[in-house]
């Protein structure tokens, strides 16, 4: 999250680690193949030894035997008909018979999906948990500003895990870093004071929200700042999770570093998040202590942040932040929040 462009305005909602553009690293590598069971190695043959004229004499009068028997095998059951079909539980277009049980197949395990505009999310859309959310009183000291954080990560959680379940995607929770001041990052060097406020790292699914910078943002007046930034920052944890977040990386190495190209994914990625953080607003304003003033003027800072709006901008205007943030707000549904395919002039 960047820091504010003029004196008393909010930052700008999402940072990165020691560049412009959101720190990625894939915290899924692609899955082994799975081939099934490996075939058991075959019996080794019998070693071949000569055969006595008698043996083979009597092999030759036990196998006429068979021959005979089988024949009048075959003319007892010709008569009767072919039930097999009609009997085997297994046969192509038949029913099981009452009671008993067919075995179901192993449920596919949780995996981020590595699309964008036709993320499952993005078409299938679903709302968040409607999540009682008990947030202490905001206050100076770090116990106080860690508690805040902590029990906002909880609503986040149990408001996101229901939807992130019924897509099939991975739910593990993220971690809280509240120093007072970050320097390094597992996804690197954190950026100057002066250039972002909060940050979230996919290498150790953190989320950094350091407590001098944010005091000198929001203060302990403005609680909903805070609570903005941190749900955004969970937006970019959900962008992870789902894979969009691997997918966007994979787009930015192709358009290369520092060009335009690259510059429109990573807003695509930071309005994505303030759509995200707009949506769990709309799932716990009036339950708890979110109230709607508190909602309100959580997604309106949003607006407040502002950036150049140039090809290079990272984040883009107040005008489109704020109105990808009062979109998930408005509508709750995560279909609505695909910046991916959204017009170039709405992420500028």
């Amino acid at each position: 999250m960047t820091a504010p462009s003029g004196p008393g305005q909010p930052p700008e909602h999402g940072g990165s680690a020691g560049s412009g553009y959101p720190a990625y690293h894939d915290p899924y590598p692609a899955y082994a193949d799975y081939s099934g069971y490996l075939d058991p190695e075959p019996p080794k043959p019998p070693r071949r030894r000569k055969n006595s004229p008698l043996t083979i004499l009597l092999v030759l009068v036990v196998l006429v035997g068979s021959v005979v028997v089988y024949a009048k095998v075959t003319a007892n059951n010709a008569a009767e008909p072919d039930t097999s079909a009609q009997s085997s539980p297994n046969s192509p277009g038949t029913t099981a018979a009452p009671g008993s049980t067919q075995p179901s197949p192993a449920p596919l395990r949780p995996r981020p999906t590595r699309k964008l505009e036709d993320h499952p999310l993005m078409v299938d859309g679903g709302k968040l948990a409607f999540a009682q959310c008990d947030l202490p009183k905001i206050g100076r000291a770090t116990d106080q500003l860690r508690a805040y954080y902590l029990a906002g990560l909880d609503c986040l959680q149990r408001a996101w895990t229901p939807l992130l379940e019924a897509a099939n995607l991975p739910t593990h929770k993220v971690e809280l870093d509240t120093s007072a001041d970050i320097t390094e990052t597992a996804c690197g060097k954190a950026d100057k004071d002066e250039q972002f406020v909060a940050m979230y790292c996919s290498r150790n699914s953190m989320i950094y929200m350091p407590t001098k910078r944010l005091l000198r943002v929001y203060g302990t007046s403005s609680p909903g700042g805070h609570l903005a930034t941190l749900a955004h920052e969970y937006g970019h944890h959900v962008q992870s999770l789902s894979g969009m977040l691997a997918a966007a990386g994979q787009k930015q190495e192709e358009a290369g570093e520092g060009t335009p190209g690259s510059a429109e994914l990573s807003r695509r990625l930071e309005m994505q998040a303030n759509c995200f953080a707009g949506m769990f607003l709309a799932a716990t304003v009036g339950r708890g202590t979110v109230t709607k003033a508190l909602a309100d003027k959580a997604v309106n800072d949003f607006r407040q942040a502002d950036d150049s709006p140039d090809s290079q901008s990272s984040h883009g205007t107040g005008k489109n932040q704020g109105a990808w943030a009062k979109r998930g707000y408005a509508s709750g549904n995560a279909k609505d929040c695909n910046t991916w395919a959204a017009k170039p002039a709405d992420v500028k």
